[in-house]
């Protein structure tokens, strides 16, 4: 398992919690009710949990590993692809820059 698709997992059960309270204030906001005070994150994942046990913190999973693979990838391509173009340019700029004897 490459590092982001760690962070990935570790990170899923706040997601699944932040979307569920997006849901939750869109529901209150058709409905015309005004929402209550906002219950913690932990109250939350033990709502989840309560109800849908330790998957339902995981809702999602395997669309986002899969999503952060491909992403990762064009990222660091991209940040190599310009280190080694600046890279070269660089060298050319100072062969044109020293001082002919």
């Amino acid at each position: 398992m490459f590092p982001f698709q760690i962070a990935a997992v570790a990170t899923l059960p706040f997601d699944v919690v932040k979307t569920n309270r997006q849901i939750a204030l869109g529901q209150m906001d058709a409905s015309n009710v005004i929402p209550k005070q906002p219950s913690s994150t932990w109250k939350v994942m033990k709502k989840i949990f309560a109800e849908n046990g330790f998957t339902g913190l995981y809702a999602g999973f395997l669309p986002r590993v899969i999503k952060v693979a491909p992403a990762c990838a064009i990222m660091i391509s991209t940040y190599e692809f310009g280190k080694s173009f600046f890279r070269k340019r660089n060298k050319e700029q100072q062969k044109f820059s020293e001082p002919v004897p």
